[in-house]
C-alpha cells in the first residue's frame, strides 16, 4: 500500500489500523507547526492560545471550571494547573472560586487576554483557512465528519 510508505512505514507488514492512527498524529504535527508559527510572533505558544480561546469562547462572562479547560485540551490534568498557574502570573487569566462549590475554580480571561486574541485573531484565521484549503471543501466536510465520529467513539 502506498500510504505506508507515504507514512514512512513497513509496507511489507500489514497493519491497517496503523495508518489513520499514525497518520492523524504527523498530520497533527504539521498543523501544530504552521499555528506555532504565527503565535510565536506574539510570545503565545499554542496551547496558551487553545486555554485562551476556550475560556473566551466556551467559558463566556461567567468563565469555564480548569476540569472543562483540561478536557479540551491536549495535556494532562496537573499540566493544566501547572499551565494555568503560569498564564495567571502572565496575566492573561484570572481564577475565581464558584460561587455554590467551592472544589470548583472558574477561569476567566483578563483584559489583557482579550485583547490579545481579537489582535492575532484574524491572522490565526487566515492560517487556518490555508492549512485547511490544502483539501477540497468536499474533503474537509468528509475529514470533520470523519473526526468527530472517530472522537465520539473514542470517548465512550
Amino acid at each position: 500500500m502506498k500510504e505506508y510508505e507515504f507514512f514512512g512505514m513497513d509496507p511489507g507488514i500489514y497493519r491497517p489500523h496503523e495508518i489513520p492512527v499514525y497518520g492523524v498524529a504527523l498530520v497533527y504535527k504539521r498543523l501544530d507547526n504552521a499555528v506555532a508559527k504565527y503565535l510565536n510572533q506574539f510570545n503565545l505558544s499554542v496551547i496558551k492560545f487553545n486555554v485562551l480561546a476556550i475560556i473566551q469562547y466556551q467559558g463566556g462572562d461567567q468563565g469555564i471550571s480548569q476540569v472543562e479547560i483540561s478536557k479540551r485540551v491536549i495535556v494532562g490534568a496537573s499540566n493544566i494547573a501547572r499551565l494555568l498557574e503560569r498564564m495567571e502570573a502572565e496575566g492573561l487569566i484570572k481564577r475565581y472560586p464558584h460561587k455554590t462549590d467551592r472544589r470548583v475554580n472558574l477561569v476567566r480571561n483578563t483584559e489583557k487576554a482579550e485583547k490579545l486574541i481579537k489582535r492575532l485573531w484574524n491572522g490565526y484565521d487566515e492560517v487556518v483557512k490555508g492549512l485547511a484549503a490544502k483539501l477540497t471543501r468536499k474533503e474537509q466536510k468528509a475529514a470533520a465528519r470523519l473526526m468527530a465520529n472517530w472522537f465520539v467513539k473514542l470517548k465512550n
